[in-house]
């Protein structure tokens, strides 16, 4: 092979390489992977959340048509799901937070 056809597949394989989109570089694969596993875990406290919140919803509605009996019963159901409602929004902040705090550690 010619000495200018060898400089010239160099200097092609150093533009493609510089024209590459950076992302960030992970140090090893297993700190990528722990941040691949906290957005699954996000998007399942974030699918409990939505949950929590039709739960609430529900209590509030049986409460309001509920019985004075019933609603002794009601008003308890609804403070429970109000209060897994809290703690997973709390949660999803939680994990939001450390997320972000991830993401731009690589930036």
């Amino acid at each position: 092979m010619k000495i200018r056809n060898l400089i010239q597949v160099g200097l092609l394989g150093a533009a493609l390489a510089a024209a590459q989109p950076q992302y960030p570089q992970y140090d090893n694969r297993a700190e990528h992977h722990d941040v691949q596993k906290d957005m699954r875990h996000r998007d399942e406290v974030a699918r409990r959340v939505e949950a929590d919140r039709r739960a609430v919803d529900h209590e509030r509605d049986e409460l309001r048509h509920s019985s004075w009996f019933a609603a002794g019963h009601e008003s308890r159901e609804l403070r429970k799901a109000e209060d897994r409602l809290n703690r997973d929004s709390a949660e999803l902040r939680a994990l939001d937070d450390h997320i972000a705090r991830e993401m731009n550690r690589w930036r």
